[in-house]
């Protein structure tokens, strides 16, 4: 397949979600995982984190909000971005190839806040909405609404799925008092100037997950039952934060979601009924920062593969939780995993995240 002569060579950092391919065209030949040194700051990636999909001719779409590249050669080189609106006033937070064949999406708005980021995570003035294309996104349905009757729940980027009896489920996070148009922050000093340098776990309430189910490819939704947060059976920790949650569905037909949490590693909950209920969360045992993961299937083993911020006590400790990207399979659905490999990692700490 030819390149197209819009494709530029610019390096960006891609994980591309049809299989978790992590693309690193900076990286060294040797292997080792990419850095960032003191002074790169930026890394291009559609203008904020992407959702991936493979389109009918091959190619490989990312698009985030309303802004899209492609690449025609692998993830290798892409396209400068351009516009791709589904829907006026909604930015795209996932897009999937449906069963059927089509493309749908997970649209976003917040009233009043156009930056649809950490500045604007005010759950009960969020939006959240899906459409389906037909014609590979030239045209969308109509766009339908998910969040109803007091059910607002926010996705993380890239999570749709759907199982192999054709059911869609989001998994979503939400706060129970989240009602600040900015959550507030922990600051400190950086280059001699008062920064924030931290944004979680920095507001009273405490986050929590579910999903939003469809049985008929979008048209309808409703939520899971009940809400999923951490708990340590009465010892110390008592409850804690569960949240930004995966969801990818097993051999066996269950549904494994993973989820962030603030004690130092991501946690692991499965459902029996495809997203219905669920069990208690319990530790996974992958050491982890309090941010999100991403998991999938590879396709020619079946094995699972999960990427995340690996981060150690001292790590967390000292400001940089965010700065190490690792991977790790699971050949037998996530019960356990391979010891994580880092393939990037940034000298920075995670200032802001």
């Amino acid at each position: 397949m030819g390149t197209n002569p819009s494709m530029t060579k610019t390096p960006i950092l891609t994980i591309a979600a049809p299989a978790l391919l992590v693309l690193l065209s900076a990286s060294t030949s040797s292997g080792e995982p990419l850095e960032l040194s003191a002074r790169i700051t930026r890394v291009d990636a559609c203008g904020g984190w992407p959702s991936f999909v493979t389109l009918k001719d091959g190619s490989i779409l990312a698009v985030r909000g309303d802004r899209a590249r492609t690449s025609a050669d692998g993830g290798k080189t892409w396209s400068r971005p351009r516009p791709f609106v589904a829907h006026p006033k909604m930015g795209i937070k996932s897009i999937l190839r449906l069963n059927s064949g089509k493309l749908g999406v997970i649209l976003v708005r917040v009233e009043g806040i156009p930056n649809v980021g950490h500045d604007a995570e005010n759950f009960r003035q969020m939006t959240v909405s899906f459409a389906t294309s037909a014609d590979e996104g030239k045209t969308w349905s109509k766009a339908v609404r998910m969040n109803r009757y007091n059910t607002n729940g926010s996705p993380h980027v890239d999570t749709l799925i759907q199982t192999r009896k054709g059911r869609l489920i989001l998994p979503v996070r939400t706060g129970f008092a989240a009602s600040r148009k900015t959550p507030s922050g922990a600051f400190g000093i950086v280059n001699g100037k008062r920064r924030k340098i931290g944004g979680h776990t920095t507001y009273p309430e405490m986050d929590i997950s579910f999903c939003y189910l469809s049985d008929d490819e979008g048209k309808t939704w409703r939520k899971s039952r009940g809400f999923i947060f951490g708990w340590d059976h009465g010892k110390r920790l008592g409850c804690f934060p569960c949240d930004e949650p995966v969801v990818i569905e097993l051999k066996d037909g269950r549904i494994l979601m993973m989820c962030r949490t603030t004690i130092g590693q991501l946690y692991r909950v499965y459902s029996d009924d495809g997203g219905e209920n669920w069990g208690p969360p319990e530790p996974s045992g992958l050491a982890s920062a309090y941010a999100p993961c991403m998991i999938r299937r590879i396709p020619t083993t079946g094995d699972l593969v999960i990427i995340w911020n690996q981060a150690s006590h001292e790590e967390i400790r000292s400001g940089y939780e965010r700065n190490r990207l690792s991977i790790a399979i699971s050949r037998d659905d996530g019960k356990t995993w391979t010891r994580g490999r880092t393939v990037f990692r940034s000298h920075l700490p995670a200032v802001g995240c």
